[in-house]
């Protein structure tokens, strides 16, 4: 790009759609982090084991034990 073609609405629009897409993968991994919770709470619930939940869920066993308290 030549200096003269330089223009701050674009910069400014690339930065944007940067942030919005940063923000949609934030929500994502933290929707996705509420599931795989609720169904660690409901596998635990049932009576099924921290490492079948862990196997199950993909969340580490800390978390599994905290959900047991």
């Amino acid at each position: 790009m030549l200096y003269g073609e330089y223009r701050i609405e674009d910069e400014i629009a690339v930065v944007k759609e940067e942030v919005r897409e940063e923000v949609r993968k934030e929500t994502w991994n933290e929707a996705s982090k509420h599931e795989k919770l609720t169904i660690a709470r409901n596998l635990l619930a049932k009576g099924s084991t921290p490492e079948f939940v862990q196997e199950i869920t993909g969340l580490d066993m800390e978390t599994i034990r905290e959900l047991q308290k």
